[in-house]
């Protein structure tokens, strides 16, 4: 092929735009090359991922281990106050139903790595109390809930040490 009327500069572009330029093997292995950096840059990004999920959790267990008590005497504080104390009779804003609610939601959100278990227990808890009024036997198994809740993070502070 002859080129005409070209520059020098046009026929050096021409010439590296040819595919004839480099040789085959070498194309293939470019090519072959290509594709495990794409497989190890998504390997590098899932890994990073993992590592990540990692630190968060580990970091999740360390708060759960140094509050877990506290977490619990707010829990029995909220059975006494209904057991005994009977709060809910005299609570005619729902502050106390609020209270317990956030609390819950707070426990469900901070730590996530805890049991489906305990998270059954809390959204059961919540939904009971979305509820606009309560008697006084669904006090009483609300109390129960808190209590099967309490048993279920005492034996996972046992499991998370």
């Amino acid at each position: 092929m002859v080129l005409k009327n070209f520059s020098t500069y046009d026929k050096i572009t021409y010439n590296y735009e040819r595919s004839d330029f480099m040789p085959v093997w070498l194309e293939y292995i470019s090519f072959a090359i290509t594709i495990l950096s794409f497989f190890i840059s998504i390997f590098t990004l899932v890994n990073t991922q993992s590592v990540k999920k990692q630190i968060v959790q580990k970091a999740e267990i360390a708060l759960f281990k140094s509050e877990i008590s506290q977490k619990i005497e707010e829990i029995e504080g909220f059975i006494n106050s209904i057991n005994e104390n009977e709060i809910y009779k005299f609570d005619n804003k729902q502050n106390f139903k609020k209270s317990l609610s956030t609390f819950l939601t707070d426990v469900m959100s901070r730590y996530t790595f805890i049991s489906k278990r305990s998270v059954k227990s809390i959204k059961n808890l919540l939904k009971s109390l979305d509820e606009p009024s309560l008697s006084n036997n669904q006090w009483d198994n609300i109390a129960k809930q808190l209590v099967i809740l309490k048993n279920t993070l005492l034996k996972e502070s046992v499991y998370y040490g």
